[in-house]
């Protein structure tokens, strides 16, 4: 028995984030990254990577009113003297200093987060370049003041690839599904970072031309009969 037309609708109104906070989110990122640009740290910045489930579409309504966020790149060339707690706090004192976003910032770990009114926030973290070996990426670890290894263009290339294969965007809304159950139900607990990639393992390159194909079903033979026994009997 298939429900497609039914989990469509489930998805856009329930479990997908709607484009008004999602144009919000992209707003207030674009302000982050002109501010980055024009403030006052050190590290000259090549560019930004988008990361999270904002940046791989998998971003879902938040449940029972908690926040939903975005994750942002800085990747900056290295600075001369600096250790790797330098980046993060660093950055996070040129947004502590700010009118803007003073009250709003908080430095953790690895990055700093500006926190909105109501239910959004951006977490910024540095990605130093070429610090180690010509193209290598590195973030920050403020706390334990070392460099660690990072490949967030090749995830984010990956998951794409994964969702290319599952065909009709069939991953990504599997696993918005699969964050909502996990958010709904709160009897098991996984990062979405880790959800998201055992999904994507389970995809490889012989699914791909397989999406919607009909696999064996069983068939609800009575509508009326109690849920109870078609499941016990299979239907």
């Amino acid at each position: 028995m298939k429900l497609v037309s039914q989990f469509t609708s489930f998805l856009k109104d329930t479990v997908n984030l709607n484009q008004t906070r999602i144009d919000l989110l992209e707003s207030n990122v674009e302000a982050i990254r002109n501010f980055i640009r024009q403030c006052e740290w050190s590290p000259r910045v090549r560019g930004f990577e988008e990361q999270g489930s904002w940046a791989h579409d998998t971003i879902i309504k938040p449940v029972d009113g908690g926040e939903f966020d975005a994750d942002l790149l800085v990747v900056v060339d290295p600075v001369d003297g600096w250790s790797a707690k330098d980046y993060v706090a660093k950055l996070g004192k040129a947004f502590a200093d700010s009118s803007v976003y003073g009250s709003k910032a908080k430095t953790w770990d690895y990055c700093v987060t500006i926190t909105y009114p109501g239910e959004r926030k951006v977490d910024i973290a540095p990605l130093v370049r070429s610090r180690k070996y010509d193209g290598s990426l590195e973030v920050c670890n403020r706390a334990a003041d070392r460099f660690d290894a990072s490949e967030p263009v090749e995830f984010t290339a990956w998951l794409r690839e994964r969702n290319a294969l599952s065909g009709s965007n069939s991953f990504r809304k599997v696993t918005r599904l699969m964050k909502y159950l996990r958010d709904i139900k709160t009897t098991f607990t996984c990062p979405s970072v880790l959800l998201t990639t055992l999904l994507g393992m389970q995809i490889y390159w012989y699914d791909k031309g397989l999406c919607c194909k009909d696999w064996r079903q069983s068939e609800v033979g009575c509508r009326s009969a109690p849920i109870r026994r078609l499941l016990r009997n299979g239907g």
